[in-house]
Parts: structure tokens; sequence; C-alpha cells
């Protein structure tokens, strides 16, 4: 049930923010992924999406997520919810935002889709990275600021945490590490250059709506400036991306020749995060990259 403490509290930042009396009448769950707890909230003013977890768990996970919100809504590219509230309590954190009606996505969609996305993908910066650190899942992200080369930030602030955390939970073998560290020392040949994109950072099909007027909504963003293939990598990790979506991108903003090639390498990142999440069995296609980019 939706903890005593998250509703008073979310009435209480409900009245606050609309200037008067909020009250829940009801709440239904809804998905929240295996990282928070998540509700539509039925209320006096409409319908509110909440998620919560526990404070001392993920620390400003919920005051990240509004920064990476704003940070791809200013760029006015793409739709995100509006933010009503963010608190943290003694016990929950939980986040108040506009609840987004869904339709199911048609072929004006993705065409639109992925012109926002190249849209987007074109807003620029002087760096790689972000002035705050923020998450990846329930995982910590580190986005400290780079101007080298793309291959540096993501071996430093990318590969390289995730491959430490793996190593020190007994995930990743001493072969492992040689394999990457060998990887290391080839990103420079391997990754395009290109100026700092703004990027989602965690899209996956699980992390976009359909609205009802059939248009994209980003959410759960792990947004920073970095590389924008590593953005449409993802896409491809766990499919449900229409071929539409990649034609309509690349009209707009075309992609650098052979990135098919480069798509296993960009999710190494990825495919770590769910090794040191969830276990061993993500292992078998970092090993298959780390022998063929060795090669």
């Amino acid at each position: 049930m939706l903890p005593p403490d998250v509703q008073q509290n979310a009435q209480n930042c409900l009245t606050d923010y609309f200037g008067k009396t909020v009250h829940i009448h009801s709440y239904t769950y809804v998905g929240g992924g295996s990282i928070n707890q998540a509700a539509c909230l039925f209320t006096n003013t409409g319908k509110v999406f909440i998620k919560w977890n526990s404070a001392q768990s993920y620390p400003a996970m919920f005051e990240t997520e509004v920064k990476g919100l704003n940070l791809l809504g200013s760029a006015g590219c793409i739709a995100v919810p509006k933010v009503y509230a963010q608190y943290t309590g003694q016990r929950h954190s939980f986040l108040l935002m506009e609840f987004v009606e869904t339709a199911l996505p048609n072929a004006q969609f993705w065409q639109t889709f992925g012109r926002q996305l190249a849209v987007m993908h074109r807003v620029t910066h002087s760096f790689y990275g972000l002035d705050h650190q923020n998450y990846m899942g329930s995982l910590p992200q580190y986005n400290n600021q780079t101007q080298t080369h793309f291959a540096h930030f993501f071996h430093t602030q990318r590969l390289l945490p995730q491959v430490t955390m793996a190593v020190n939970k007994g995930l990743l073998q001493t072969h492992h590490v040689a394999l990457f560290e060998k990887l290391y020392h080839l990103l420079p040949n391997l990754l395009p250059s290109e100026p700092p994109a703004l990027v989602h950072g965690d899209l996956w099909s699980g992390n976009f709506l359909t609205s009802a007027l059939e248009t994209p909504v980003l959410i759960d963003p792990a947004a920073h400036f970095g590389h924008r293939e590593a953005d449409l990598a993802m896409t491809h990790l766990f499919g449900g991306f229409n071929p539409l979506f990649y034609q309509s991108y690349h009209q707009h903003y075309p992609l650098q020749p052979h990135f098919n090639q480069r798509i296993a390498l960009y999710n190494l990142y990825p495919l770590l995060v769910h090794v040191n999440l969830f276990g061993t069995s993500y292992l078998p296609p970092i090993e298959a990259t780390l022998k063929k980019m060795a090669l």
C-alpha cells in the first residue's frame, strides 16, 4: 500500500504546487521497475503520477532525476513529464509528476521520435559529462567533465567504474580485466570524434512513452553530454524501436560510417551495469565483444 507518510507528504506537496487543498481519493499501482514503487494518484485536481523509494538506499536519486528531466526539457526538442514536487523524508523519497495518458505508437510517432531525438542530439556543450553525478538504474553514474576525446570519458567515467565494481563483487575475473585493459588503449581509434551531445543516457524501450497525442515523452533519464551514438546503440540492446525511427533520425542527423559495428562497443556500459545489478547472465555478450575488439 501507499505508505501513510508518503500519502500525507504528497498531499502537502501537491497543495503547495497547485495553490489549493489537494486530497488523494484513491490510487492504483503502475509499473515502477526494480528500484521504485509507482502509482497513479486520483485527486481532486486530476491524476498524478508518483514513485517512491527508500530515502536511505538511493540518496538524491529523485533530485538528480529532476535535474535530468529539466535538462532534457530545456532543450525544447522532446517532451518530458511536468514535475510537481520532489520530497525526501526520514523514511521515504518520492517524485510527483504529470500523469501522461498513453496510446500505441503509429508510423508518424516513430518518424517524429527519430527527428526530435536528432534535434536534441545537436544540443552541445564544451565538455563531456555533467556538473553533477547521477544514476544509471540504481547505480551511481559518474560524470566528471572532460574536454578530451570521448574515448577518455567512456573509459574513465563509464567502463572503468563498472569494471571495478564487478571485480570487487567477484563477477569479473582477471582475464576479463586484461581484455578491458586492451580495449581502453584501442578506444581512441574505435570511437569517432564528435562534439558532446545532450543524451538521454538510458534510452531503452521502457524509458519513453507514447502520449495520447501520439508524441514521444522521455522518462527516467541518465542525462549528460556524451556521444549520440551511445544513445542510439542502447535502443538496439533490448529492441522495441521501429525501423522508421532510425530512418527518420538518419535523415535529420546522419550517422558516421560503420555505426552498426560500434553498437556492441557502446553497449558494454549498460551490460556491465546489468552484470552489477543482476549477475553474470549478462556476461556472454560482454565477453564476445571484448574478444572481437581485441583481435
